[in-house]
């Protein structure tokens, strides 16, 4: 896992500049094990004087980089979970929110049945995502 000044070398990568507010969103991001919202972390954070449009530019500009992933909950919504900057996809429990990566390049299927298909009807991939919903090892016991 990522720790904060993994996170803040990533942002101040290029001329970026490390803030005070966005060391507290560094710090919030690398604390969580399971999915979060920019909402979750912006209540957490607006106590201490972090701005809500400040949460959510600095959230984006760590999913751009590659530390943060985008999951997809439901209609119009999404969460992010910390990532290493490579190529994987996702379980997520429905019920605590943990995620479990899975499927690194060297063993991602998922590319090469999507290209039979997309020769199949002419279609050019540019990328994809994968997320598998379900209930975790823990959830299920209780």
């Amino acid at each position: 896992m990522l720790s904060t000044e993994g996170i803040l070398a990533t942002l101040t990568e290029n001329g970026g500049r490390e803030t005070a507010s966005r060391r507290l969103i560094a710090q919030a991001v690398a604390g969580r094990s399971a999915a979060f919202t920019a909402q979750e972390i912006y209540e957490e954070l607006a106590p201490r004087g972090v701005g809500r449009a400040t949460v959510f530019r600095t959230l984006n500009l760590l999913h751009e980089r590659g530390l943060l992933n985008r999951l997809h909950i439901g209609e119009g919504c999404h969460s992010y979970t910390l990532c290493e900057p490579q190529h994987h996809h996702h379980l997520v429990c429905v019920r605590c929110g943990c995620v479990y990566p899975f499927g690194t390049p060297g063993d991602c299927t998922v590319v090469a049945d999507v290209q039979r298909l997309a020769v199949r009807v002419g279609f050019v991939v540019e990328g994809h995502h994968v997320e598998v919903f379900g209930r975790c090892a823990e959830c299920l016991s209780t």
